[in-house]
């Protein structure tokens, strides 16, 4: 996973959240639904800034940008510097995973779940947040990613995708959750999660379970 572009604009990632609060809430929202239906020690790979972090009170955050978890630490996170590819876990030790706006910047997905997999308890969950490549945001975030330095090194995925990578990796879904059908670029408005997976939604939340 980059860190160096993390590193080097940390104060303009974090300020994001508060420059879109909407878009931000609307996400957090979804992610709230997820959280209603898990319990237990979480860990968030690719923690960032710990904007997720602190309101879904996921105790532990690995991320391995050093100018993030100094933010996310200040958050009240306990923070590890650390990639999801090596995990520096024991297994068995969490009874949830978050991945919240970071498989897109992994450097081997399957690996990362891998390792999420052996790091998680028995019907354990990880959660994962992302951007659907086929989405009017993903297709928007697309055609930026050469003048964002954090979309340049992005890539998207579909839901079949991530399903797919899932269930390589041993983990099924058993819930989902959808937000983000307004248009990019237009006057940010709020709005209210729905269950289950739509192709017209900019974010999507899935919970699934190792089996």
């Amino acid at each position: 996973m980059v860190s160096e572009p993390f590193d080097l604009n940390a104060l303009k990632y974090d300020e994001w959240y508060d420059k879109h609060k909407i878009l931000y809430e609307n996400e957090l929202k979804a992610a709230k639904i997820i959280k209603e239906n898990v319990k237990g020690i979480s860990l968030e790979i690719g923690v960032g800034s710990g904007r997720f972090a602190k309101p879904l009170n996921i105790n532990f955050g690995l991320d391995p940008s050093i100018e993030l978890l100094k933010i996310a630490r200040k958050r009240g996170i306990e923070v590890i510097k650390g990639v999801g590819e090596y995990l520096p876990f024991s297994n068995n030790k969490f009874d949830n995973i978050y991945l919240i706006v970071t498989i897109c910047f992994l450097d081997d997905p399957i690996k990362t779940l891998n390792e999420s997999y052996r790091v998680l308890k028995a019907n354990g969950n990880i959660i994962i947040g992302f951007v659907p490549k086929e989405s009017k945001w993903g297709k928007y975030y697309e055609s930026i990613k050469e003048s964002n330095p954090f979309y340049k090194f992005a890539k998207f995925y579909s839901y079949n995708e991530i399903v797919y990578l899932l269930n390589q990796a041993g983990f099924k879904v058993i819930e989902t959750v959808s937000t983000l059908f307004q248009n990019p670029c237009e006057i940010e408005k709020y709005e209210e999660p729905i269950n289950g997976f739509d192709k017209e939604a900019g974010f999507i939340i899935i919970r699934a379970i190792k089996l």
